[in-house]
């Protein structure tokens, strides 16, 4: 009876996370069509620009701690180790703090050579809660919260963005004007629910009896595995991102928002895979920690199913609407409908090999992940750099999606070396039975 409602609440909970995830989808693309319409080109190259240099900047500061609390908080908790999860949360919030301040103060100092400076303070206006929504939703989601956790990032600060560049134009303000209030309203937001997150972390623990005042630090343990970790997440970053840097640095801060605007209507194809990734990231977690290697399979098949059947239908929809898609964006995009096309075949292998990384995290092999991208990620970036500079906007599409192909495939192959996980489309046979 009891595993029946256990089952009950673990397929609610995974229900719940895509409903969010997918309401974050509309409201990511959301952005970007209503920033692109209502912002002039080289505004719209600025945000784009920011936004990435702060996803950047952010996975830095956060120093894999994100990854780290689902990891070890999902294996202290069954075993009741309260005084190590208390000490790993502290730590985390605390260095991840600090760093984040480091570099605002870094970034303020120089931003005074800037052209730009009143979009570099919004930014930093933002950044600090845009790192530590990250890190407490870490802990909240690894105490079974989901909502407060994906909630105020994914949604109410995307909403947020919206109704003020909507509301700047409206008004009759510059598209300079519209997207500096953008910015800095967006970070009032966010800032506004990081005491919410505190709030809810703790009540959160305190419902599964994991309250105490004792805090044990672990250090070598989690700089063992967080290091690691931190050059791996910063890596598969710049592997993501850099291109749309790289596109604005040597070629315009235009092609870079035209860049940025293809590349995120490409990045729905693997949605649906960052949105499961949060659900089997704690499960893996749990499931190797207590010997239950079946049932996770076939949890990880199940998923692969899923994914198989979303990518194709996405895919599908690019080849066929790509051009009505990037239409409805900026009818100025519909001639970039090649790059949507090289860009969505990248993500298509993403989501084709599952969470292998995600598994090597959780299973204690981070290290083998790290070694693989941190490896191939200088490679990629060159590779960017150079084609970028030969062939333009399709060269950097071009090396992006061959980066992706070459990564994802070692990931695979490593996945199946040192783990007894198959997260790729070719575990679906396993549930052929079922």
């Amino acid at each position: 009876m009891f595993s029946i409602i256990n089952s009950s609440l673990n397929y609610r909970k995974a229900i719940t996370v895509l409903v969010m995830r997918f309401l974050s989808a509309i409201l990511s693309y959301a952005v970007v069509v209503v920033f692109a319409r209502v912002l002039e080109p080289i505004e719209y190259g600025h945000f784009s620009l920011i936004i990435s240099a702060m996803t950047i900047g952010a996975v830095f500061c956060k120093l894999g701690t994100d990854v780290l609390l689902i990891r070890y908080l999902g294996e202290y908790r069954p075993k009741k180790l309260f005084a190590l999860s208390n000490g790993l949360i502290h730590k985390s919030l605390f260095t991840v703090a600090l760093t984040t301040l480091f570099v605002v103060f870094l970034v303020a100092v120089y931003s005074y050579s800037l052209e730009n400076i009143y979009y570099v303070i919004a930014a930093i206006f933002i950044f600090p809660a845009f790192v530590i929504t990250d890190v407490l939703g870490a802990v909240i989601r690894s105490y079974g919260g989901l909502i407060s956790a994906i909630g105020p990032k994914e949604v109410l600060w995307r909403c947020a963005l919206i109704i003020l560049v909507v509301s700047g134009s409206f008004y009759g303000m510059s598209s300079r004007e519209s997207l500096t209030i953008s910015l800095l309203g967006s970070g009032i937001v966010l800032a506004i629910l990081v005491p919410f997150q505190i709030k809810r972390q703790r009540r959160l623990k305190q419902l599964c009896g994991a309250v105490t005042n004792e805090s044990q630090i672990d250090r070598s343990e989690w700089l063992t595995t967080g290091m690691p970790l931190w050059f791996l997440l910063c890596s598969r970053v710049l592997v993501r991102l850099a291109d749309v840097i790289i596109v604005g640095i040597i070629l315009s801060v235009e092609l870079a928002g035209v860049y940025f605007a293809v590349s995120r209507v490409a990045e729905l194809i693997s949605f649906v895979l960052s949105t499961v990734n949060t659900i089997i990231g704690p499960a893996v977690a749990r499931g190797y920690s207590a010997g239950k290697i079946d049932k996770t399979q076939e949890k990880l098949s199940f998923v692969a199913l899923f994914l198989l059947i979303s990518s194709c239908l996405l895919l599908l929809i690019f080849l066929i609407w790509g051009k009505e898609i990037l239409s409805f964006i900026n009818p100025n995009f519909v001639q970039f409908w090649p790059l949507l096309l090289i860009l969505s075949f990248g993500q298509f292998i993403n989501v084709a090999v599952g969470g292998a990384g995600v598994v090597l995290n959780m299973t204690g092999h981070e290290k083998v992940n790290g070694k693989i991208l941190i490896s191939t990620a200088p490679i990629i970036l060159i590779s960017m750099f150079v084609t970028t500079k030969l062939f333009g906007i399709y060269g950097a599409a071009i090396a992006s999606s061959i980066g992706y192909i070459v990564w994802n495939f070692r990931l695979w192959k490593a996945l199946r070396t040192f783990s007894v996980f198959d997260t790729s489309f070719l575990s679906i046979s396993k549930i052929i039975k079922y």
